[in-house]
C-alpha cells in the first residue's frame, strides 16, 4: 500500500497561496511608495518559487495516481498470467490481488 499524506502539501500548498497573496498587496505598497523595491523583488522570487512548488506537488500527485493504476493494469494484464498452465483459481486470486492494492491518502 502506498500512502500519500495529504495534509502536509495542502498546508504548504495554502501556506504559499496566502503568500501570493501577501505578495500582490506588496505590489500596491510599492505603487504608493511605503516600501521600497528590493524587497518586493525579493518577494515576488519567493512568490515565484511557491507557484512552482505547487505545480511540483500537483503534478507529483497526478504522476502518483497514474502510476499506480499503470503499475495495476500491468500486474494484470501481463500475457504470462492467461497461459494455460494457470488455473482460473489463480487469475481469481490475482484479481482479488489487485483489488486490495489501494492508493491511501492520510490526512
Amino acid at each position: 500500500m502506498k500512502t500519500v499524506f495529504e495534509k502536509p502539501v495542502f498546508l504548504v500548498m495554502v501556506s504559499y497561496g496566502l503568500y501570493i497573496g501577501l505578495t500582490s498587496c506588496l505590489i500596491i505598497q510599492v505603487i504608493q511608495g511605503f516600501i521600497h523595491q528590493i524587497i518586493l523583488g525579493l518577494c515576488i522570487v519567493s512568490s515565484l518559487e511557491g507557484i512552482l512548488t505547487i505545480i511540483i506537488y500537483c503534478v507529483y500527485t497526478s504522476n502518483l495516481d497514474n502510476l499506480h493504476d499503470g503499475i495495476l493494469n500491468g500486474l494484470f494484464e501481463h500475457r504470462l498470467f492467461y497461459t494455460r498452465n494457470k488455473s482460473f483459481y489463480h487469475l481469481i486470486l490475482i484479481m482479488m490481488t489487485r483489488a486490495t492494492i489501494l492508493l491511501k491518502f492520510k490526512a
